[in-house]
């Protein structure tokens, strides 16, 4: 049920997550514990200037920052982290008006060149290496967007301080900008240039007697920054997967929306007025427009799958049971799981974790054939910790890949009756894992495949 139901999504020590059409807010301590821990040291804590960056993170993305402090047995705040708290309000002192009352804003972060995929390693803080620490080939994000809908103001914050004194704002919507812009710290007004689509700015010498708070730094950007929000897209899918109705919603209100509809057969793109039916895969494009003052939306885009028929299959003499692979990595990942030699391979006639031959990173891939017993539309589950990726006659049906705690994904598909391939693949990165998966005809019970229905050469 996690991140399925309520009214705000709480991640617990997962940075990485976003919910960008719903409240949340993430949850974690300062150290690795919720509560006082004698065993950890002062490396065991995030610094201040970790904590402002996951703070600006959260808030550029829409979300709260629930940071939990833990009192000894005496009842007691470790000094270390009264420290960090007096810090932070320190730095928000001079930098609040870029987090209090703001929103996400149409782009929440702006990246340097390189890939932006990265992984912390054990005992690695993860926002520090997304900031000002870097591994080689690998992007940063060199500033964090926050809105003022109130007050039309764009915060941009970034936690280098550039040597040549320029902040350069890129691909911005600046074309006949004049308005001003300040820096918190100081509170003097800047100066800029528009090259192109960037906002060049100025930046005062760097002077320590001025800049009291070190650990990032703001500007306001005035009277800028009003935009349209990405519309969303809700799909239902007829109880026999024959066709889906679409409807799109915006918040804006005085909004117009336009969208694209891609299939098999031709793109078409009008105005939204109404909702209205596929059948047939499709891809769906949309975008909110509401005056010339306003930065239209981000594109919204949504993929209608599984009405299209997906034949059965005549595979020769085959056995009962899924044949399956078993991994083995410190460092283990789906794209590593598909570089690996497998330790062990056999018949299983069960889709679980209960092969595995250590605690924990390892992966399996189970390969072989799925009896469908009557033609239909089909609904399929995985849940898993950590990643799995579901595929049925090589079309991906379940995505439900990623470093995650126990999570279910589900997809649909359209089945002929017979034998369709199957292939499912499953990692754990460490900690906790699991893996099960189930399958309904559309609108009836959820229920586990038995060994019955699984097949291998």
């Amino acid at each position: 049920l996690r991140f399925k139901h309520g009214s705000v999504y709480t991640p617990e020590y997962q940075p990485d997550l976003d919910f960008e059409n719903h409240a949340w807010e993430e949850s974690r301590g300062m150290g690795y514990s919720y509560g006082y821990n004698r065993e950890e040291d002062a490396w065991d804590y995030n610094s201040t200037q970790s904590l402002v960056y996951h703070l600006l993170d959260k808030v550029s993305r829409g979300g709260n920052f629930l940071l939990d402090i833990g009192p000894d047995e005496h009842g007691k705040i470790p000094p270390i982290m009264e420290e960090r708290l007096l810090q932070i309000g320190d730095w928000l002192k001079i930098n609040g008006a870029a987090i209090y009352g703001t929103e996400r804003w149409k782009r929440v972060s702006q990246w340097t060149e390189g890939r932006q995929d990265y992984k912390a390693k054990k005992g690695e803080d993860i926002m520090m290496k997304l900031t000002v620490d870097p591994e080689p080939g690998f992007a940063v994000k060199e500033v964090f967007y926050t809105y003022n809908a109130a007050k039309n103001n764009l915060y941009a914050v970034f936690p280098r301080y550039p040597s040549n004194k320029k902040l350069v704002l890129k691909n911005m919507p600046v074309s006949g900008y004049r308005g001003d812009i300040h820096f918190l710290s100081t509170g003097e007004k800047l100066k800029y240039d528009i090259v192109g689509d960037n906002l060049v700015i100025m930046l005062p010498d760097y002077d320590p007697n001025k800049i009291k708070a070190p650990y990032a730094y703001a500007v306001e950007i005035g009277n800028f920054g009003a935009f349209v929000h990405k519309p969303q897209m809700n799909i239902a899918y007829e109880p026999d997967l024959s066709a889906a109705t679409v409807t799109i919603t915006d918040a804006d209100p005085g909004a117009k929306i336009q969208f694209s509809l891609q299939t098999n057969a031709q793109l078409e793109t009008k105005e939204y007025t109404g909702p209205f039916t596929v059948k047939g895969n499709a891809l769906i494009r949309a975008m909110a427009f509401r005056s010339a003052d306003a930065i239209p939306s981000d594109t919204a885009t949504a993929s209608i799958v599984g009405l299209e028929m997906m034949k059965a299959v005549k595979p020769g003499n085959l056995q009962k049971g899924l044949a399956y692979r078993y991994y083995e990595s410190d460092r283990m990942n789906m794209k590593i799981l598909g570089s690996l030699q497998p330790v062990k391979t056999g018949v299983t006639d069960q889709v679980s974790v209960a092969l595995k031959q250590r605690p924990d990173r390892f992966g399996l891939v189970f390969t072989g054939y799925i009896r469908i017993p009557a033609t239909g539309g089909y609904e399929f589950a995985t849940t898993s910790d950590d990643g799995s990726i579901l595929t049925i006659d090589d079309t991906e049906v379940v995505n439900n890949d990623g470093n995650h705690g126990q999570e279910e994904k589900t997809g649909r598909c359209l089945l002929e009756k017979g034998y369709h391939s199957f292939q499912l693949r499953y990692f754990d990165s460490g900690g906790g894992n699991g893996l099960s998966m189930q399958y309904r005809r559309m609108g009836g019970a959820w229920i586990s495949p038995p060994g019955s229905m699984f097949f291998h050469p």
